[in-house]
């Protein structure tokens, strides 16, 4: 009978633990699915701690899928740092290679998105993928890399496989040139050019505006302290030394300013014409 007794009680212990473990899956599963169901809806707070509750207790559920979900949480919150953290644990925790690859592309985009370039060009070489949609992203992204560190021919190299039609072709070699003729503007050109005659750096940047300000501007304090010093004294005069100088020194420095940022301007808008054409032709 104690016999009898003992057998029931464990098999009761037996179910009772399979029925728990059995629900704990079950809990698992639908945390997972509702992590995914706030990361479509844009509530990437919630996605995070939802997948890491799952990373946790889930015995590696879904672990990898877990890790991308996080990385892309983050980085939609821009947490760009964060993001390459979770994307690299998704990257050493499967051995599925066409994982590897997406997860490299996600990793390469944050580079590129953070400027940097050589980092991304590093990850883009680790892809092994000779077709599909995975090896036209990883020529696209090898392409803005060399864009961004103004190879342009290695860009140009790589785009060219992508597109069919030779006139497509003509225009793309066309943007590039463009791109190495505004890559010649130097910023220190500007600089000394605006210290030995105000203005001169902003028309050389190509912003006539800024140019002419600083020309009046600057000429008028210099004809004011001259003029200051003829009628009155040079120790009168030097009250116009401060505003001659900072109208001067800042003139010169905005130059140098003006000149990265209108290189960088026309840069971004012929990268956006070139890629426009990659998408319409290839």
């Amino acid at each position: 009978m104690n016999c009898l007794k003992k057998q029931l009680i464990y098999s009761v212990l037996i179910f009772n633990l399979f029925l728990a473990f059995s629900i704990q899956a079950q809990d698992i599963a639908g945390v997972f699915d509702l992590a995914n169901k706030m990361k479509l809806e844009g509530n990437y707070e919630a996605s995070i701690k939802l997948y890491q509750r799952v990373s946790f207790f889930g015995d590696g559920y879904k672990n990898t899928e877990c890790l991308i979900g996080t990385a892309d949480s983050y980085f939609n919150l821009k947490d760009y740092n964060k993001a390459a953290e979770f994307y690299e644990f998704a990257y050493f925790s499967t051995t599925n290679d066409s994982l590897k690859n997406l997860i490299a592309l996600s990793k390469s985009a944050i580079f590129i998105y953070n400027k940097k370039f050589l980092e991304a060009l590093q990850e883009l070489f680790s892809i092994e993928a000779e077709e599909g949609n995975v090896a036209k992203a990883k020529n696209i992204y090898l392409a803005t890399a060399y864009y961004g560190l103004n190879r342009f021919n290695d860009c140009k190299t790589v785009l060219v496989d992508l597109i069919s039609d030779t006139v497509s072709k003509m225009q793309l070699d066309r943007l590039i040139k463009r791109a190495e003729r505004a890559q010649r503007k130097n910023p220190k050109t500007a600089k000394i050019l605006s210290m030995i005659i105000p203005g001169m750096g902003q028309f050389y940047a190509g912003d006539v505006k800024n140019g002419i300000n600083s020309l009046l501007i600057t000429s008028a304090f210099m004809y004011l302290m001259v003029n200051t010093s003829i009628q009155y004294s040079v120790f009168e005069a030097t009250s116009v030394l401060p505003w001659f100088s900072r109208y001067y020194v800042g003139g010169f420095n905005r130059a140098q300013t003006i000149t990265i940022n209108r290189v960088e301007d026309r840069q971004y808008q012929i990268y956006l014409q070139i890629m426009k054409i990659v998408e319409q032709k290839s």
